[in-house]
């Protein structure tokens, strides 16, 4: 159960953090550094998230979803 209820808080806050990190990029006026830098992680992340949702937009443009 203690560990079902840590997966779902990663899980809250990945979602959260992609949905944050994805509206400041598509805002336009942010690097991933200062993406991460205000969302308080790992640029790293913050890059994997972008191209996540550009690989799902791509296959969707594609119509491969």
């Amino acid at each position: 159960m203690v560990r079902q209820v840590g997966a779902n808080r990663d899980l809250m806050r990945r979602q959260r953090i992609s949905a944050q990190a994805l509206e400041l990029w598509r805002a336009g006026d942010m690097s991933t550094f200062c993406i991460a830098r205000e969302l308080e992680t790992d640029e790293r992340e913050i890059c994997h998230i972008l191209e996540e949702a550009e690989g799902r937009a791509t296959k969707f443009e594609e119509g491969r979803v």
